[in-house]
């Protein structure tokens, strides 16, 4: 069906880690399919498991605690989507740089494949489910400091697995190195030689106090120029102080000079208002002398006029 995704995928990847169950499906497809066909995985599942081994970073894993097993299995059960499959960790201690001493156990290399999640071996699967809820780990203390030493017992029994399964490895036989001849040599040769390895002793000692002086001046280069790359770096932040306190400055100004410019427009509407007030008062004043000189002359005729009205009443009387 277009555009579906199975569940099982949906919660592979919420886990947040969908590697395991990846190789536990590729290990559960390649198992069930040889075991259909009755074949033998005799390359490809190692193959695979030191590709997956390889494409991880090695020194992470390094005198680091390693899940072993789980429950009561010698080995890791694994669970994919489909059934489980078991992987045997004890193959990678090579890899991880750990001593390989002996043979390894054979009960540690055992092989199981468990399909449809338990249908006709529900027992097996219980046991699976329990079994990853005690994992036990194995590290420094348990297999010992990661040297990469292998001994002869090992190679012996790898030899004889690779013979049993049949894998098509080459198993080239070492050859011998030939016995050295003893060689006569003159004494005024060995001398010579004594007194070539004497000048070489000699201009070797000279060649390490050189090496010393040229190491002694390239420390003091380097510690000169860490000197002065913390004064630069000294600097730069005093610069960049400076700057920032200069941008600081400078935003003030215009903002000064912005209140200034609103002041001085301020001013000039005021001074404006001002002539305009004088003008008026000017007027007003000049207006209200008009007036009180009319109203003067008013009142005189009234006073004139008044004084004519009681003389004329006097001589009536």
């Amino acid at each position: 069906m277009d555009g579906f995704i199975d569940m099982a995928a949906i919660c592979v990847f919420l886990t947040g880690n969908p590697v395991p169950t990846l190789l536990a499906d590729v290990y559960y497809y390649m198992s069930h399919r040889c075991t259909k066909k009755k074949w033998m995985i005799a390359c490809c599942a190692p193959l695979l498991y030191q590709w997956f081994l390889e494409h991880l970073p090695k020194t992470e894993y390094i005198n680091m605690d390693i899940i072993f097993s789980c429950g009561d299995f010698p080995n890791l059960p694994l669970i994919g989507t489909q059934g489980y499959v078991n992987s045997n960790p004890i193959l990678s201690l090579r890899y991880l740089g750990y001593p390989m001493e002996g043979p390894l156990e054979a009960r540690s290399l055992e092989a199981f494949l468990l399909l449809d999640f338990g249908v006709e071996n529900p027992s097996l699967f219980q046991r699976i489910r329990e079994a990853w809820k005690k994992v036990n780990r194995k590290g420094k203390v348990d297999l010992g400091r990661a040297n990469g030493i292998t001994k002869e017992p090992y190679f012996h029994w790898v030899k004889e697995r690779v013979k049993m399964i049949k894998m098509p490895f080459v198993i080239r036989t070492p050859i011998p190195l030939p016995e050295p001849k003893l060689t006569h040599v003159l004494i005024e040769e060995v001398e010579e030689l004594k007194t070539t390895m004497a000048k070489l002793k000699k201009e070797n000692e000279n060649l390490k106090i050189k090496l010393q002086q040229v190491i002694n001046e390239k420390n003091t280069m380097k510690w000169e120029l860490e000197r002065k790359d913390a004064q630069l770096q000294a600097h730069m932040e005093k610069f960049n102080k400076e700057e920032h306190k200069r941008k600081k400055i400078k935003v003030g100004l215009e903002q000064a000079d912005h209140c200034l410019d609103t002041l001085k427009g301020q001013l000039r509407r005021a001074q404006k208002e001002c002539q305009d007030n004088e003008h008026w008062w000017h007027l007003a004043t000049k207006e209200n002398k008009t007036i009180r000189d009319t109203l003067g002359a008013q009142i005189k005729e009234l006073t004139i006029s008044v004084r004519h009205a009681k003389a004329e009443a006097d001589q009536e009387c």
